[in-house]
């Protein structure tokens, strides 16, 4: 609906701009031509014994030029008010893409939420297990110091995985201008897509090649995060809870190549790119929203790269981002 709308405002911008150009055009005709018409009529007006019907053809033309100059000031407000809307809606559609990226971002929080209570569990039981150890009358100095080290390994466990957790979902701000160390968030990324329940129980791998190094890509961390758990959940999904998903990250003179492939039945060619529009998904009822690949690469485009899928060379599909 905003390009339908944005497409009738240019439409009426250009006729607007025409109008003001014919004025311009009447402004100037009216000084070059009917500036020395002007000098006769005072002349005649001057001269009681000359007949005045030329004079009054002159007001008819300059009431005329009047009416057309209203009418130009008026198609150059209206123009004013057409580009008001269309400004508009542009920021109504930047607001509703922020609003499905941070819906998209709130639902993987969710999801790792459950994996991680499933997480949480076993340092818990551990930590207790010590402190109970260390109740215990009679027990030596050594152990209750092993037991303290061990409920505190297993709390810092804990603290680690809700600091990252935590971290993530927290609203995003607008895009960050820093670069950001690729390799290091995308492991951080390895160990969030761990705690989902979809990726338990498939191997994830992740080739770097050496060329990579430390190198940087512009855009926000929280934004890149998003983009790779939404193509992991993705992978674990069409592998159906076993296999391996390789994550490779490779450089290519300036541009930064992240893939992430999978082994599954992967996309025929005619839903390429329809998988990319928003609420369309080929899972089953409830299983997805269908907003986790249109908002990644919304949020990839924005910082000039590209987002798109091919088929694996060993069957299954290859998702690959372009930064």
């Amino acid at each position: 609906a905003a390009v339908a709308a944005a497409d009738l405002v240019t439409w009426l911008a250009a006729a607007a701009l025409l109008a003001l150009s014919l004025g311009v055009a009447l402004t100037v005709l009216r000084g070059w031509l009917f500036g020395p018409l002007r000098v006769l009529q005072r002349r005649l007006d001057a001269d009681p014994r000359l007949p005045t019907h030329d004079g009054e053809l002159l007001g008819r033309l300059d009431a005329a030029l009047v009416h057309y100059r209203g009418r130009l000031e008026a198609s150059a407000d209206e123009r004013a008010g057409h580009l008001d809307v269309v400004d508009a809606y542009r920021a109504s559609a930047a607001d509703a893409q922020a609003r499905l990226a941070a819906a998209d971002r709130l639902t993987i929080a969710g999801q790792l939420a459950l994996g991680a209570a499933h997480e949480i569990g076993g340092p818990l039981s551990i930590a207790m297990v010590c402190l109970d150890s260390q109740s215990e009358v009679g027990a030596d100095p050594p152990s209750l110091l092993r037991y303290r080290d061990q409920a505190a390994e297993a709390l810092d466990r804990v603290d680690a995985i809700l600091r990252e957790l935590s971290e993530f979902g927290l609203p995003t701000s607008a895009a960050s201008s820093e670069p950001v160390a690729v390799v290091a968030l995308v492991e951080r990324v390895l160990r969030l897509a761990r705690l989902h329940k979809r990726c338990r129980s498939i191997v994830l791998e992740l080739q770097v090649d050496p060329t990579v190094g430390a190198a940087a890509c512009a855009i926000a961390p929280r934004h890149l995060e998003q983009v790779v758990l939404n193509l992991l959940i993705n992978a674990a999904d069409a592998v159906d809870g076993g296999g391996e998903v390789a994550i490779a990250i490779a450089r290519q003179g300036d541009r930064l190549l992240l893939q992430v492939t999978d082994p599954g039945p992967g996309v025929p060619e005619a839903l390429r790119e329809r998988i990319f529009e928003p609420f369309f998904t080929t899972k089953a009822a409830g299983a997805g929203s269908g907003l986790g690949l249109a908002v990644s690469r919304r949020l990839v485009v924005d910082v000039g790269g590209t987002l798109v899928v091919a088929p694996a060379a060993g069957g299954g599909a290859r998702f690959v981002i372009d930064l």
